[in-house]
């Protein structure tokens, strides 16, 4: 019995989170905003392969910021224009 309703509100919650956020569903992120210190080079283009390649060699924005606000620091919009550019217009 509780199984039941555990498993139907566990459906339900499913159901509004995907009505919800469906649109985020179709928007195309640049998978590498949240893991620039990670991602591998040579699948991303060539505009931004330059300045990633320094970002992860930088220790400083390595030390400080982790995710998505590496992109938001004045370092980093000062030093990768390019890749800061396309981050603020995801």
């Amino acid at each position: 019995m509780a199984n039941t309703v555990i498993a139907a509100h566990v459906e339900m919650l499913i159901n509004d989170l995907n009505e919800r956020f469906h649109d985020l569903k179709a928007m195309e992120f640049l998978y590498w905003l949240n893991q620039a210190l990670l991602v591998d080079l040579s699948a991303i283009s060539e505009q931004c392969q330059q300045e990633l390649c320094e970002l992860q060699q930088d220790q400083f924005l390595k030390t400080f910021f982790k995710g998505i606000t590496l992109w938001l620091s004045e370092e980093c919009t000062n030093k990768y224009h390019h890749s800061s550019f396309l981050t603020r217009q995801n």
